[in-house]
């Protein structure tokens, strides 16, 4: 059994991923060529070729995205251990959707359910409230101006009060003097003159 040191442990925890993707990321933040790294820290087989082996990489570092913030770190020479708590649950977020509490891959069925939640208003407000929960700045002011529109907390109160007004519009027409109404007149009366037997 292989015995990991005690701030490889302390990553894992951090980043929520395997030892040997701890030791991957170093690698792949020295620049090693991708399809070596994989081989020596996997022990895989010469017969695998390293296509396939740069497919295997290519396919983990987008199934954990804390698989490349680690990497960004390390790049950037920031200590990879001391990281903010909003980067902490930044990266929990993102790896609940694809990997359970224990680092095993989740179904499609439980994929889907996380769709099928982000379908309903009630879901998406969830996943609203936890994701403002672990941002700052403008992201959290937008994050919470979504939520509030959501839950109808952008309108201010109203009242259940109806408002009756009445209105009152005077006669002020000249139509019985206007001429084209006298003409008009004269003409239904004639028509109607004529239709009686």
């Amino acid at each position: 059994m292989v015995q990991f040191t005690a701030d490889t442990e302390q990553l894992c925890r951090a980043y929520n991923l395997q030892p040997q993707e701890i030791i991957l990321a170093f690698a792949l933040a020295s620049n090693a060529p991708s399809p070596d790294a994989y081989r020596l820290i996997y022990h895989v087989s010469s017969k695998t070729t390293n296509n396939e082996l740069t497919g295997t990489v290519n396919a983990l570092l987008t199934n954990k995205p804390s698989l490349k913030i680690l990497i960004q770190r390390i790049k950037n020479h920031q200590n990879p251990v001391t990281l903010k708590k909003e980067q902490q649950q930044a990266i929990n977020a993102q790896s609940s959707v694809l990997y359970n509490q224990d680092g095993t891959k989740k179904t499609e069925e439980e994929i889907e359910e996380i769709r099928n939640e982000l379908k309903t208003r009630e879901g998406l407000i969830a996943n609203l409230i936890d994701s403002v929960s672990i941002i700052s700045g403008k992201d959290k002011v937008s994050g919470l101006q979504t939520l509030a529109k959501l839950q109808g907390f952008d309108k201010p109160d109203e009242t259940n009060e109806e408002e009756k007004r009445t209105y009152f519009l005077p006669w002020v027409s000249h139509c019985r003097t206007c001429r084209l109404m006298q003409l008009y007149k004269q003409v239904v009366d004639q028509d109607a003159k004529t239709e009686t037997p």
